[in-house]
């Protein structure tokens, strides 16, 4: 794993994402990572941000208002961005209809699960991953 990227990790707080995070942690730390519940997100922590994971258990959560709100009016072109949910591929589609605006390079497998050697594999992938710069929709 590639050291000293600026990571920021935005998550919901739900018992079963928070498992998620704690592996994500554990695989980013070599890494400067940033974790925020979402409700605690602040749009100036988007910013000096190489690589972002975004995850929720289910879509729209309430405490993602902000968030959403700032994802649509900020440009993060080319940087690249994982989606991850414990359970429900629903809440990975919100995710991904969330960076479309900000043209985050989406990374085109979002993470599924807690496994901590799979995580670890998958957030590698999302640090190396560059895409022409424009997310795609789900």
């Amino acid at each position: 794993m590639k050291i000293g990227k600026k990571v920021l990790i935005v998550s919901d707080d739900t018992a079963k994402t928070q498992v998620m995070v704690q592996k994500l942690l554990k695989a980013l730390r070599c890494n400067d990572v940033i974790f925020r519940k979402a409700h605690e997100f602040a749009a100036t922590d988007l910013l000096a941000t190489e690589v972002y994971f975004f995850g929720c258990e289910y879509s729209s959560p309430a405490s993602f208002v902000s968030f959403e709100r700032v994802l649509r009016h900020i440009n993060l072109v080319g940087r690249s961005c994982g989606l991850f949910s414990p359970t429900q591929e629903k809440a990975v589609e919100y995710l991904s209809r969330l960076v479309f605006d900000s043209e985050l390079a989406l990374y085109p497998v979002p993470f599924f699960g807690d496994s901590e050697e799979s995580i670890e594999l998958w957030a590698e992938d999302v640090l190396a991953y560059k895409s022409g710069g424009v997310a795609s929709e789900v």
